[in-house]
């Protein structure tokens, strides 16, 4: 016996609507706007996902209880907009089930959806004229239509053993009915670029989520034909995952309630079992309200803002212009409830969309809960589940442990008593005392390893300066060694000019041809003519003779001595005498030169040519025979001639 019964069901089990038609509180909109949410779909797809505890995830990981809060608020605002009438035909063994309207304004979307038969039949019909686009007909509602491939027990039958791989994309879960459905084919085709390979490593690593978060808790096996399968990103997916799960068993942990779903819950007047995902989501939901609705009954609520420093608020609104709602919340939200840590955290959150909300209440402190509502009271530390009382605390347990994932947390840090402070200081004490102990063993150990460097160092030095020594008296005797063999050979040589001298004298009847000079049998370079000495009685001294004409000879032969720049010294000098009688002709000192001085021996004497030069110029040597004196008709022409030659000369050097 069949019978059709129209179910009468609001719009917010069935249509879509957007968030910002409905009478939302400004701070809910933003919220739901900020993470991604355009229409209450959206909402009701991600509760459907993973309950409660996926909702707060995606508002940005706040609390399940405001979380809640937020979802009852888009429901009741969402009531009366518009109504969906669907007519279902059920079947039935024993007669019919009546002839009445179920109302379900009070019941959860899910629960409706699961105390539902599958529909042989689905017709929508909507007050307003577009409510025909709003309807969602999937495909499982086509399969399971009259002449859609089976039949409606059989389809029945399928979908309430049929399990599903969620892939966490909201539109795509409700797209394909709860996700990619076991035992069938799915076939994913897209242009280039679109997420193809990215969405089928995502749905691998689905496979494995546990039953008791809405998985299948499967395996999979990735077929790659073309080389695109990237081992790294899908273990990322699969550390992103990993990270989900355990925040939501964090979150059911700190509820104080039991993660397994395996019981059987009744909700709505139907009964759920735990095979099914969904049910299960709403079960936990169901509890999860609950707990939040018993707890804010037993919790005292305070106005937050009365143990608010007065001048600190006094001084961030009249001396720097900030609203007192803005005021407030940077001293509550701020780091230790100081102006400068206020002032701080209204630069970072003067943008939010809720900055000029109203600051809701919060459990009073030592009530039931402890906890501070939706006001950050501390900082957890996701990766050790520490709680941190300040910010300075935080960047310290950073510094410390490394960690670099945390949040704001709602949890007030108790503060300590008496004997917990006079015990922790105690510790303090310990760990300084110890600290120290090592500090000072370690400079112990450093001391002794510098004076062994230092004595090493030492021994080292004195080796040096021992083997710096003994090369000394190496050199030294090697110095002298040499001395005695130049001295020797000097010795020889002197004796073989003695010999020489002998022969010679003994040929040419006690007579030599050549004069010793003044510097024995080591002559110097030039050699003056001499008359031969006649026995007692001594020559006299031939006048030398230069020729003016050849004064450009005299200089080329001055400037042949290279050897340690002889020839250059010699030219500077002769510059020197010429370069002051031209300059200075009155001067009766430049007129005379002194043969008999260092200078002249050492640096004009030696060398043929220079002697020359200054007698072809004009210079004769004295009576006495200790200078040259410059004529009295000497050519001034050839004297300024011959310093500009000089000074060529010794510019081409």
């Amino acid at each position: 016996h069949h019978q059709q019964a129209p179910v009468h069901v609001h719009a917010s089990s069935v249509s879509s609507i957007a968030l910002h038609s409905l009478p939302l509180r400004p701070s809910t909109l933003a919220t739901l706007l900020r993470c991604g949410f355009q229409t209450t779909d959206d909402v009701r797809s991600s509760r459907r996902c993973g309950g409660v505890s996926n909702l707060a995830a995606e508002l940005g990981n706040v609390d399940l209880a405001h979380a809640a809060s937020i979802w009852r608020e888009v429901e009741d605002a969402s009531r009366g907009t518009s109504s969906v009438s669907i007519s279902t035909e059920h079947s039935g063994n024993s007669g019919h089930r009546g002839n009445g309207n179920a109302h379900l304004d009070d019941a959860s979307p899910d629960a409706a959806s699961t105390a539902a038969v599958p529909p042989t039949h689905i017709t929508a019909t909507n007050t307003d004229s577009s409510s025909s686009s709003r309807g969602r007909i999937t495909a499982a509602s086509l399969l399971l239509a009259p002449g859609g491939g089976g039949s409606s027990s059989g389809a029945a039958a399928l979908k309430s053993t049929q399990k599903h791989i969620i892939t966490f994309a909201r539109s795509i879960d409700a797209l394909l009915g709860g996700g990619i459905a076991l035992s069938e084919l799915t076939e994913l085709s897209g242009c280039p670029g679109t997420g193809k390979t990215q969405l089928a490593m995502q749905i691998c690593v689905d496979a494995r989520l546990p039953t008791e978060y809405g998985g299948v808790e499967g395996e999979a096996v990735y077929i790659d034909c073309e080389g695109s399968f990237s081992c790294e990103r899908c273990l990322d997916m699969a550390d992103c995952l990993v990270r989900h799960v355990r925040r939501s068993a964090e979150r059911r942990r700190t509820r104080g309630r039991d993660g397994s779903v395996a019981a059987v819950v009744t909700a709505g007047g139907a009964a759920v079992g735990t095979n099914d995902a969904a049910a299960a989501a709403a079960a936990d939901e169901s509890m999860v309200e609950a707990d939040a609705a018993a707890e804010e009954e037993k919790t005292e609520m305070v106005d937050p803002t009365e143990s608010l420093n007065k001048e600190h608020l006094d001084a961030l609104t009249s001396s720097m212009g900030f609203t007192l709602i803005r005021a407030q919340k940077g001293l509550l939200n701020g780091n230790g409830g100081t102006v400068e840590g206020a002032v701080e955290w209204l630069m970072q959150h003067q943008d939010d969309a809720d900055i000029d909300e109203p600051i809701p209440f919060v459990p009073k402190a030592g009530g039931g809960g402890g906890a501070g509502g939706g006001v950050a009271q501390s900082y957890k530390c996701n990766e050790c589940g520490k709680i941190l009382s300040n910010m300075a605390n935080l960047e310290l347990h950073a510094n410390k442990t490394g960690h670099s994932d945390f949040e704001e947390s709602t949890k007030a840090v108790k503060p300590l008593t008496a004997e917990e402070k006079a015990k922790k200081v105690e510790e303090i004490k310990a760990l300084l005392k110890a600290k120290r102990t090592e500090r000072e063993e370690a400079e112990k150990a450093q001391s002794i390893e510098s004076e062994k460097a230092r004595r090493f160092m030492g021994q080292e030095m004195a080796k040096t300066r021992e083997q710096m020594e003994r090369e000394a008296l190496k050199r030294d005797a090697l110095m002298r060694k040499k001395e005695k063999e130049a001295a020797r050979r000097e010795r020889e040589r002197l004796r073989a000019e003695i010999a020489k001298d002998k022969l010679e004298r003994q040929a040419n009847k006690g007579k030599l041809k050549t004069t010793l000079g003044a510097d024995g049998y080591n002559p110097s370079a030039v050699q003056y003519d001499v008359a031969d000495l006649a026995e007692g009685v001594v020559a006299p001294k031939k006048a030398f003779k230069a020729d003016p004409k050849k004064i450009d000879e005299y200089i080329k032969k001055v400037s042949s001595y290279r050897a340690g720049g002889d020839g250059q010294k010699c030219l500077k000098i002769l510059l020197a005498y010429v370069g002051n009688v031209v300059d200075k002709p009155e001067e009766e000192k430049f007129r005379s030169i002194n043969t008999e001085n260092k200078a002249f021996k050492t640096k004009v004497k030696p060398f043929l040519g220079a002697k020359a030069l200054l007698v072809a110029v004009g210079f004769k040597q004295n009576e006495a025979g200790d200078a040259l004196v410059l004529k009295e008709d000497a050519d001034r022409d050839t004297l300024k001639e011959t310093k500009a030659k000089l000074e060529a000369a010794y510019a081409a050097y």
